[in-house]
């Protein structure tokens, strides 16, 4: 057994991490990779996606159902996603309180996204 672990790295292999550990910059650096790499495609090309939520800190209780999705969809409109519900100024919670934010529901946020053109 000593031998496999040798062979692959042992312990101190890397891993990926999970997208849940991943940090806001992280998934802007690869979602702008993989945009960049789908754009010398011969198809047409796409506008890129306006930036609604830029300089707005959204947190999402882990009770929101769908909060991975809300997440990917602030992230691309340029919100960003705190853990802490104390430092956003957005929040979407369901059956606790928001703190200082101002609550927001997932309809607030399909609204938006819905409402550019």
């Amino acid at each position: 057994s000593s031998g496999i672990n040798a062979e692959y790295g042992g312990e101190q292999s890397r891993k990926r991490p999970k997208i849940a550990e991943r940090t806001n910059q992280e998934i802007r650096e690869i979602s702008g990779k993989r945009k960049s790499e789908s754009s010398t495609s011969t198809g047409p090309k796409k506008k890129p996606l306006p930036n609604i939520f830029q300089g707005a800190q959204f947190y999402i209780s882990s009770k929101v159902k769908e909060s991975a999705v809300l997440e990917r969809y602030i992230i691309a409109y340029g919100g960003e996603i705190v853990k802490d519900k104390t430092l956003a100024g957005k929040v979407v919670v369901e059956g606790e309180t928001a703190g200082k934010g101002k609550r927001v529901s997932k309809e607030w946020i399909s609204e938006k996204i819905s409402g550019v053109k």
